[in-house]
């Protein structure tokens, strides 16, 4: 799926006041009057937006940014309310908002607040790059009980220092495919690389060591190890760079472990293709395979090995 933000109008109104106060939502955000969203569409230092899908232009959700125009350049994200769940949504509106405040706003710091109790939040918010700072604690009387709040940024020096792009392969709509997180621009040692691509939890991440036309290699990591081969990262890497040298059709991607995958495009559709290479012979011990099954030791009563593919 790919969105849009679009700046809200006053006719949007009715569908920001539902989605705020859905029982889905109405814990976790902070309620206003329609009187006072109206205000804030013509409030300078308030940036009003609605999430829409780039095609059916379907609404998915509402983002207010405050302080826009702060004289140190910190801008809160204030409110960010998704009405369709489960769809990545939330992932690609914070990518959209982080380009907004960084690239057109300018911003040095974004920041936000979000409630202790509401840890599937927290949890993305980390995932994009937001760091805790702080916890206020029993900041906020909600429902008669007193809530606390963490608080989170991201700086624009760690904003352009890396890149994320989230891509899906396999799929047969946008919505569906086997997830891919490319991650660029990234200054990370092998142990950060694992550390991240297990905070994320995605089947894999892809890290682009070095980018050029005639030297780009990368590295693929899934959340409990690194890998040396991932046929639907490097699917995802080629689109990437496609996308960042568009007026070449062919290339060779070079892995970690030393794998050259030829690429090619043609008509927007990516084909690969890799070198034999020498089978090694490997025995496994039981701890290895449970640790890659992800299963007690004592579960295991005997092994046949069948075929060899990826460590998952």
């Amino acid at each position: 799926m790919s969105i849009i933000l679009r700046k809200t109008t006053a006719a949007d109104l009715d569908f920001v006041s539902a989605a705020e106060s859905h029982p889905d939502n109405c814990n976790y955000v902070y309620q206003w009057s329609p009187v006072e969203h109206l205000a804030a569409l013509s409030d300078p230092n308030l940036a009003h937006y609605v999430i829409e899908d780039s095609h059916t232009h379907e609404f998915l959700g509402y983002i207010i940014l405050d302080e826009v125009q702060n004289s140190s350049h910190s801008i809160n994200l204030r409110r960010l309310v998704v009405t369709v769940k489960n769809r990545g949504i939330g992932r690609l509106a914070l990518e959209a908002i982080k380009q907004i405040a960084f690239e057109e706003l300018a911003a040095h710091r974004l920041w936000l607040d979000v409630f202790s109790d509401n840890l599937r939040a927290y949890q993305l918010y980390q995932k994009v790059g937001f760091i805790q700072e702080g916890l206020l604690r029993e900041s906020y009387l909600r429902n008669g009980v007193y809530a606390s709040q963490y608080l989170m940024a991201i700086l624009s020096t760690e904003y352009f220092v890396m890149r994320q792009h989230l891509l899906r392969c396999f799929g047969t709509t946008a919505e569906t495919g086997n997830c891919a997180l490319v991650v660029e621009q990234h200054n990370f040692s092998p142990a950060q690389k694992q550390a991240f691509a297990t905070t994320q939890n995605l089947p894999v991440c892809v890290f682009i060591d070095n980018n050029s036309a005639t030297n780009f290699s990368v590295d693929f990591y899934y959340p409990h190890r690194q890998s040396p081969l991932c046929l639907h990262g490097s699917l995802a890497a080629a689109r990437m760079f496609f996308n960042f040298y568009p007026d070449l059709n062919q290339a060779v991607l070079l892995t970690a472990a030393g794998q050259r995958i030829k690429i090619h495009q043609h008509n927007s559709q990516i084909s690969l293709a890799v070198t034999p290479q020498v089978v090694v012979d490997k025995s496994f011990s039981h701890s290895e395979i449970a640790q890659l099954l992800g299963i007690n030791l004592t579960q295991i009563k005997s092994i046949q090995l069948a075929s060899v593919g990826s460590p998952k």
